[in-house]
């Protein structure tokens, strides 16, 4: 009775936080969201085909794919090895499609829509670095990101992966 009533809350809490996903992606534009990350491993290929159209091309979308084009990945991760073997990889769809495209025009496609999502993804990372370096001056004008004087002076290994510690003058001079 217990694993009975254990399962259900999880069933229960498992599908809020599908809900709460589908939840997010009713706009048409592709949407950005921080819970585009787990959403493949969590949907199942039946629970997709159940939704509106409108909610299984909004979850596309995401990935800058076509709806069938990601009910296929779906399929490829829950019913062959991909599954096993890329769930831990933190591939995007377009990945996985490309991987076991049937034609190189297929795999072509694919490879444009991985261009353009890691493009994507750059460039919010850099923008994010660069407002994180400007903040960083601006919050700590004398101080370096790192405190290379602390650092053991006999600690070849660091100096040798990263020529910055060979010398510290650079650093001195700035000072």
């Amino acid at each position: 009775m217990m694993k009975k009533i254990t399962l259900t809350l999880l069933l229960l809490l498992s599908c809020s936080r599908v809900n709460y996903c589908l939840a997010q992606t009713t706009m048409p534009a592709p949407i950005q969201t921080s819970n585009s990350a787990w959403l493949p491993s969590i949907m199942q290929t039946a629970h997709y085909q159940q939704l509106p159209i409108e909610q299984q091309q909004a979850l596309a979308a995401i990935w800058h794919l076509e709806a069938k084009d990601y009910h296929h990945y779906l399929w490829l991760m829950q019913n062959t090895p991909n599954g096993w073997y890329y769930a831990d990889k933190h591939l995007d769809p377009s990945w996985v499609l490309g991987f076991n495209a049937k034609d190189d025009e297929e795999r072509k496609k694919f490879a444009a829509v991985a261009i353009q999502n890691e493009r994507a993804r750059i460039e919010n990372e850099l923008a994010f670095q660069k407002i994180f370096s400007s903040l960083q001056k601006e919050l700590y004008p004398k101080e370096f990101p790192v405190n290379y004087q602390a650092l053991d002076d006999n600690d070849s290994f660091t100096k040798q992966a990263n020529p910055i510690l060979k010398t510290d003058t650079a650093h001195d001079q700035n000072k």
